[in-house]
């Protein structure tokens, strides 16, 4: 069922000039006009500015980088955007209603040196998702790293398994992408594709990474018996 533009503010929770901006800027379709200031908007509109606001608030997604991710991705939001919206705060490791702080901010709350901080982000062991900004996952990591360095670890070692990772996020994206561009020009994409990519950096990686590290422990365990 279509509604208006006032029941469209309601359920979103964004001001009605928000909303205009988007469809001026792309991020939404031309909705039905039944008469000259009169429109009306089906679910599709809801799941997609929820879907805006989640990318906003969490990645801080400026508006070419919105209508790269909202308007080329294929996905159908007539379906509702939440589970895509779920996915998403699981990779990231924190849902979009999480504290954000600035690097003093989050220096006075740690009780850690913003110089630390800074080293490790420059490293690119703790990766913001808006740039200056930190969430609740990276005060995690930073205390976390913290405990470790003092414990014996050095920060070189992080910043090997910094660079490992990157290249295996890279190699994983590209071949999602292609494997996205093989799909959809096979007509076969659609949500339920979107979400088993998903699975790849959700369940995945993490499976292989943590049974080949329990496999070499086990090993290394059993040489040092002989």
């Amino acid at each position: 069922m279509k509604i208006k533009m006032a029941e469209l503010v309601e359920k979103t929770g964004v001001p009605k000039s928000t909303i205009l901006y988007y469809i001026k800027e792309g991020l939404l379709p031309e909705p039905e006009r039944i008469k000259q200031n009169v429109c009306l908007y089906d679910r599709e509109y809801v799941e997609r500015i929820k879907y805006i606001k989640f990318l906003q608030n969490t990645y801080g997604k400026s508006i070419s980088e919105l209508k790269s991710t909202v308007c080329s991705h294929g996905y159908d939001f007539s379906h509702g955007s939440d589970i895509l919206i779920e996915f998403l705060e699981k990779l990231s490791g924190t849902p979009a209603n999480s504290t954000k702080m600035t690097m003093q901010e989050l220096s006075k709350e740690l009780d850690i040196e913003e110089c630390f901080i800074a080293e490790l982000v420059s490293k690119k062991i703790v990766i913001p998702l808006s740039e200056g900004m930190f969430d609740e996952k990276d005060a995690q990591m930073i205390l976390i790293y913290s405990k470790l360095i003092i414990a014996g670890w050095s920060i070189e070692f992080f910043e090997k398994y910094a660079e490992i990772s990157g290249e295996l996020a890279k190699f994983t994206i590209q071949k999602a992408l292609e494997m996205k561009k093989k799909l959809k020009e096979n007509g076969d994409i659609n949500n339920e594709v979107h979400h088993l990519m998903f699975e790849i950096p959700i369940s995945v990686q993490p499976y292989i990474i943590n049974r080949l590290g329990m496999l070499e422990h086990k090993r290394m365990a059993e040489e040092q018996r002989l």
